[in-house]
């Protein structure tokens, strides 16, 4: 009788255990969505923000291509 009892705290010890880390690992898939959900947004935003850089370098190197042309015309004129 004796050992049927410490079989069986031994198997309920065994089984908070068990429901214990399952708990823990539901928390970590809980905050590995929200990180990959953070990380997916922050990629999207840098994303946009290099689209906006790039248009406003296109943007740059169209004025300066006008203002060298009108350099040179200037040039010329002289």
């Amino acid at each position: 009788m004796h050992n049927s009892e410490i079989r069986k705290a031994e198997n309920d010890k065994l089984n908070m255990d068990v429901a214990n880390i399952s708990g823990y690992m539901k928390s970590i898939e809980t905050l590995i969505g929200s990180m990959t959900k953070d990380i997916n947004k922050n990629f999207v935003d840098l994303s946009d923000s290099i689209e906006d850089l790039k248009s406003g370098l296109n943007l740059v190197e169209q004025v300066s291509g006008r203002n060298l042309i009108d350099i040179a015309k200037l040039k010329a004129i002289k």
